[in-house]
């Protein structure tokens, strides 16, 4: 791995029980009990008390894909297949400024709807035969740049999962509810995001001990999104089932209702984060034959299920790289992939272009495991 795995160990441990809980974090509260099991009579059971919640985001869903459509189809008269002003192929729009072009407007309105959306925006980004190449170079935006949720939030989810009651660091995430003489949990951090993606929004610190690293953040809303998601397709399918026994039609063999139970079960082991650090380390010793295949150093006495803290990479993203580097650095990722696929088994099931890096060392640094196959 990269560096040397610290031999310090903070005194503070991420905790399940027993936790001072933040009240900023009680309007997702209840939804917690689903983290463990994500079945169907659980879901239901859950949102049969709630009817509401679920048709309230069914309308939400259904309206913001059709504003997202019509925007889409609107933009300058254009007609079927023909490609916007602002389409360059050659460009790399995931480090683009904001702006207000169809494109933008196109990944705003699937980033609104939550991690799920934004999943499956990130995979159609890689998928240019099923949405075209403008929509498709449009939503690798949604690669390394979403939209943040409030930083003082951030700031709880850390408190409330180490029963943290002082500032985040030195005049950071200070708020009235810390106790007088608690020391910060960091020498310093970023006061804004570094990087923000579907589950999560990443940091940029320094812990005492002096060690440079990510501060990786769950989304307080992501668990309640992903049930009520989850449960708005299994209706939605459960509706279309129906609908096909009725006119003997449809073409399902079966496995689109797996599909959707699969996805939804990758994204819950995905807010787990110390499943991740385990597949990370899991992933880094299988391909460790290969010699330059790496994963970031994880801190587990600054981690739980909710934060996870790993040595900050010091490298590039594929973008940043000259080209005789990206050459490299793309042959490397082919034959660690190839590796991973034919011959151990344990796969990285999401290596698009912002979860690899080039390292300062000439190591290729798989990032997220959130999701991967074995």
């Amino acid at each position: 791995a990269l560096g040397v795995t610290p031999t310090f160990a903070p005194t503070r441990r991420a905790i399940t029980n027993g936790a001072t809980l933040r009240p900023e974090l009680d309007q997702w509260r209840e939804y917690n009990v689903l983290r463990g099991d994500l079945d169907k009579a659980t879901l239901k059971r859950f949102f049969s008390a709630r009817p509401q919640t679920i048709a309230a985001r069914f309308i939400q869903i259904a309206s913001t894909l059709y504003t997202a459509q019509s925007e889409w189809d609107a933009s300058g008269g254009l007609r079927e297949g023909e490609k916007s002003a602002e389409f360059d192929p050659t460009k790399d729009s995931r480090d683009e400024p904001p702006s207000d072009g169809r494109g933008a407007r196109l990944c705003e309105r699937l980033a609104s709807l939550g991690p799920v959306s934004v999943k499956i925006a990130q995979t159609l980004s890689q998928r240019p035969d099923l949405v075209g190449d403008e929509a498709a170079t449009a939503l690798k935006r949604l690669q390394t740049s979403n939209v943040p949720f409030d930083d003082a939030l951030a700031w709880a989810v850390i408190k409330e999962s180490f029963n943290h009651s002082g500032p985040i660091a030195p005049g950071i995430g200070v708020d009235a509810r810390d106790r007088p003489g608690v020391m910060p949990l960091f020498a310093q951090i970023s006061a804004k995001p570094v990087a923000v993606a579907s589950l999560g929004q990443v940091y940029r610190a320094t812990t005492k001990e002096g060690v440079e690293v990510a501060v990786k953040v769950q989304r307080p809303d992501a668990m309640a999104i992903l049930a009520k998601d989850y449960m708005c397709f299994v209706l939605a399918f459960s509706l279309v089932e129906l609908r096909w026994k009725l006119l003997s039609s449809g073409f399902d063999n079966g496995d689109v209702g797996s599909v959707i139970d699969r996805v939804a079960t990758d994204i819950l082991n995905e807010l787990d984060y110390r499943k991740e650090a385990a597949n990370g380390r899991l992933f880094e010793a299988s391909l460790a034959f290969l010699g330059f295949v790496s994963t970031p150093v994880v801190l587990p006495s600054y981690s739980s299920s909710r934060v996870l803290v790993t040595e900050w990479v010091q490298g590039q993203h594929l973008d940043k790289l000259q080209p005789a580097e990206g050459l490299l650095m793309t042959r490397m990722a082919v034959e660690a992939c190839t590796a991973s696929l034919v011959l151990t088994g344990f796969v990285h099931a999401d290596p698009h272009e912002g979860n690899l890096m080039l390292a300062d060392d000439g190591r290729l640094v798989f990032l997220d495991f959130g999701t991967h196959a074995a």
